[in-house]
């Protein structure tokens, strides 16, 4: 949780929201600062594609002005 806002969720659970988001028309997921959670991003990713995930996931590069980088 950052700055106490927020809740903590399983892997599944994120999984299912990146279902959910593409179900509900997204182009792609937009991840902020996913650093720290890099390794359950990319089994929520793996679980997520395995139930037909096929939108873009992106995430913004270290610099500020640089252009946020979508992987498919």
């Amino acid at each position: 949780m950052h700055e106490g806002v927020g809740k903590d969720i399983s892997v599944g659970c994120l999984s299912t929201i990146f279902l959910e988001l593409q179900a509900r028309g997204a182009h792609n997921v937009n991840l902020v600062t996913p650093t720290p959670y890099i390794p359950h991003i990319v089994q929520a990713i793996q679980m997520a594609r395995q139930e037909g995930l096929r939108i873009p996931i992106c995430t913004p590069r270290a610099a500020a002005s640089a252009p946020i980088r979508c992987a498919s």
